[in-house]
């Protein structure tokens, strides 16, 4: 490259010293002549620097080598210590085993019994009343090796400790998690690892936190009946309360499930209808049957007293229509007591054939409920697929519930309308009985 340089300059000078045979003017040849000289003095000042510049950068590759050499060999020395350090560690852990001997499934079992009882401990419910024993616990579950025996002794008490804690029915104080999110310490009763109350609702344990969160949704009445009887029971006696043997899985599975108040609830508008019908035929029913069995009361009361007819009661009114009559015709009379009869059918009848109505309408209502349910659960399956069942959850429960209203509003109302429709036929008995007398005896004294 420098060759290259050289040449072309030497060209230039000669291309500049051939001029004047060109030009007249010398002035001018040797100005260029200074430029170029100038030129060339600058090109070999760069040529300098740069030859100064690759020196330095070479010099300190080189003590970038000379120190990458010195690291090299100290890592090798390093490397070759960790080697006899590790080969030591190596024949000690063989020595430290055969001395050991059969001891070595002694530790062996107790490094496995802390790592189960620290899993224990940390779940438990009675580690919100003794906090911290898991993570002394785990140490040994580490390495028991290099336990001291105050600890593994402590693994002993530990378990001894929980074993009594266990067959406790206890008052605890520990912070409770409410429904809204607050904090606050309140009073606990435990029963053991199982279940813990407080003012007879139940609680469930948050092992991360070591506090208790009250559920959100509580178990059946009978279940926060126990919890109440639990909390309002002294030292002495024994009473009865509920416990989950799986420490929260099957509490769990009993809030999720729903009450009477959410069943209803899942049967949509169509349950809703039936339970209205059925209220309104059920209390219709009812007082249907009160007022049948009055009347039938106040015609038995007027039946043991005919010299006195009053006009309260069916059987005084029917009475009453022919007491006055001047007729001795007694077809006539007959008739007139057939009159008055049938007037009084009505009123006996009323309501009777609408809960009969109200019976058979609440069947058709669960079986249109039950279309509906499962149109809702195919509608389900053709936009999300059959892979996730509480998908389908809403639409079955509607189906089921509805059908269950349907049934139990029915059967009820069949009950009442048979015993309204039996007081109904007593007081229509007693009628046709006292009438027929009358005209018996009206045609003996006409004889």
């Amino acid at each position: 490259m420098i060759r290259k340089l050289s040449r072309l300059l030497t060209a230039l000078l000669f291309a500049t010293l051939l001029q004047p045979v060109l030009a007249t003017d010398l002035d001018q040849v040797l100005s260029d002549a200074q430029g170029t000289h100038q030129a060339s003095l600058n090109f070999q000042q760069l040529q300098e620097k740069a030859f100064l510049s690759a020196t330095d950068q070479q010099k300190q590759l080189d003590q970038l080598k000379a120190k990458i050499t010195a690291v090299e060999s100290e890592i090798a020395l390093q490397e070759k210590e960790v080697k006899g350090y590790e080969d030591l560690l190596d024949g000690q852990q063989k020595a430290l085993a055969a001395q050991l001997g059969d001891l070595s499934e002694v530790f062996s079992l107790t490094q496995l019994n802390a790592s189960d009882t620290a899993k224990h401990l940390h779940d438990s419910l009675i580690s919100a009343e003794l906090p911290d024993r898991a993570d002394r616990i785990k140490t040994i579950a580490r390495d028991p090796l290099l336990s001291e025996l105050d600890q593994i002794n402590r693994l002993w008490l530990t378990l001894l400790q929980e074993m009594k804690a266990q067959s406790e029915v206890k008052r605890i104080s520990a912070v409770v998690i409410s429904p809204d999110g607050s904090e606050q310490k309140s009073d606990l009763i435990r029963i053991g690892p199982f279940t813990a109350t407080q003012n007879g609702r139940y609680v469930e344990y948050i092992p991360e936190h070591n506090k208790f969160r009250m559920l959100a949704s509580q178990p059946g009445g009978k279940f926060l009946d126990a919890a109440a009887n639990l909390g309002q029971a002294n030292h002495q006696g024994v009473v009865a309360a509920a416990i989950d043997p799986s420490r929260g899985s099957i509490l769990a599975l009993l809030t999720q499930t729903p009450d009477l108040e959410e069943r209803l609830h899942q049967g949509g508008i169509v349950g809703y209808i039936i339970l209205a019908l059925a209220a309104g035929g059920i209390l219709l029913a009812l007082i249907r049957i009160v007022m049948l069995r009055l009347t039938a009361l106040q015609v038995e009361q007027q039946k043991q007293r005919l010299n006195d007819l009053r006009s309260d009661n069916p059987l005084g009114r029917v009475l009453l229509s022919v007491k006055n009559q001047d007729s001795n015709d007694t077809e006539m009379i007959e008739r007139k007591l057939d009159e008055s009869i049938l007037k009084e059918l009505p009123r006996l009848e009323w309501g009777l054939p609408l809960i009969k109505l109200l019976a058979a309408i609440a069947p058709l209502l669960g079986l249109l409920g039950t279309v509906v349910g499962m149109i809702l659960t195919f509608q389900a399956i053709s936009l999300f697929g059959s892979g996730d069942p509480k998908l389908m959850a809403g639409g079955i429960s509607q189906a089921l519930v509805t059908t269950v209203l349907g049934l139990t509003t029915a059967i009820p109302l069949l009950l009442l309308h048979s015993v309204a429709n039996s007081a109904r036929h007593r007081v229509e008995q007693i009628l046709e009985q006292q009438t027929a007398a009358l005209v018996a005896e009206h045609h003996e004294a006409q004889k």
